[in-house]
């Protein structure tokens, strides 16, 4: 486990010519982005070790499915894990888009399957 954090910059930079003379510069993007993209930040990467600000609840679904459900409240987004009344187990990302896992397990021959949609 990492405690990650973020390193606040105070944007400038130096310019280093090949005569040894230097020049003190603030960086700026020269266009907005046209996707803004998933940041590398301490959020990010803390979340991926399993610690956000989340709510996570239990319900039942209309088909009688147990739900485990995670509700990242201040990213709009959630994770829900059903358990299948079929025996497979279905995790559901919803976010900007949405990522559906199947997992399959075989009884008799030991087999597991995943399928992502």
């Amino acid at each position: 486990m990492i405690d990650v954090i973020d390193r606040v910059s105070s944007g400038k930079k130096i310019i280093k010519y090949e005569n040894g003379t230097t020049q003190t510069v603030t960086i700026e993007n020269a266009e907005d982005a046209t996707v803004k993209g998933t940041p590398i930040n301490r959020e990010t990467l803390m979340a991926m070790q399993g610690f956000s600000n989340c709510n996570i609840y239990e319900a039942v679904n209309a088909l009688g499915e147990k739900q485990m459900i995670e509700d990242y409240v201040d990213r709009n987004e959630k994770f829900i894990t059903t358990f299948k009344t079929d025996g497979r187990i279905e995790e559901k990302f919803i976010g900007e888009k949405t990522i559906t896992k199947t997992y399959s397990f075989g009884v008799g021959d030991n087999i597991s399957t995943e399928v992502i949609s």
